[in-house]
């Protein structure tokens, strides 16, 4: 066990920054809404497949209201007790029921696979050891049928200015289960050459139209690796 004395916003950037991912969150922060909503969303983003988080506190009204708006965003979350759902809407201030007796929780557990929709998703920025970008590979938890949007960036830092280039693309997919290759129509490549005082960062922004895209593991881009 690692104590780390920082906030949550802190720690959770590192986290998303180092590409490192949970399977268990116990939040126990401060209670207003909009606190208790950031470190449920930022966790979730952390979790891995299956993973499972806790909402403290939720006699107060902001961890149990960042609970139900969070599971209103993020229908594929399981309310592991099925007890958010039964909050009485015109009753807004009564206790609700926890997740178990005797608790003040709320168990959350994430899908089985990492959801890729409409809405466009990074899956965080990461350090990298080249600087170019030809395509990225999708894992796939099950079959899909639907559009990729895809956004890969480098950034290359250390030079001045900073060079950040990207290319976007629209990929019709149709597949099964299992590893596949999306290559990029127009590749992003640093005009910077590898060398000591640089380092590069790759961020991997994807959407889905069409359906959801479930993913097993999230994208990866090449050839340029993470470090």
């Amino acid at each position: 066990m690692t104590f780390r004395p920082r906030s949550s916003a802190v720690h959770l950037d590192q986290v998303i920054a180092g590409g490192a991912s949970y399977d268990f969150v116990l939040i126990d922060g401060l209670h207003e809404l909009e606190w208790a909503a950031f470190d449920l969303e930022a966790s979730a983003r952390t979790m891995r497949p299956n993973g499972i988080i806790v909402l403290d506190n939720i006699e107060q009204v902001g961890p149990r209201f960042a609970a139900k708006h969070f599971l209103g965003s993020h229908p594929e979350w399981i309310d592991v007790a099925g007890v958010v759902g039964t909050m009485d809407p015109n009753r807004p201030l009564v206790r609700p029921t926890p997740s178990f007796p005797d608790c003040f929780n709320f168990v959350l557990q994430a899908p089985s696979y990492y959801v890729v929709d409409k809405v466009p998703r990074s899956f965080g920025a990461q350090h990298a050891e080249h600087g170019e970008v030809t395509g990225i590979e999708l894992d796939l938890a099950a079959p899909a049928d639907g559009v990729l949007h895809v956004q890969a960036i480098v950034r290359t830092f250390g030079v001045a200015p900073t060079e950040e280039l990207s290319a976007t693309a629209e990929v019709p997919v149709r597949a099964g289960t299992g590893p596949i290759k999306v290559p990029l129509p127009t590749p992003v490549r640093s005009q910077v050459s590898d060398r000591d005082g640089i380092y590069r960062r790759t961020e991997i922004i994807v959407a889905f139209t069409g359906g959801t895209l479930k993913l097993a593991a999230p994208p990866e881009a090449y050839p340029a690796r993470l470090r």
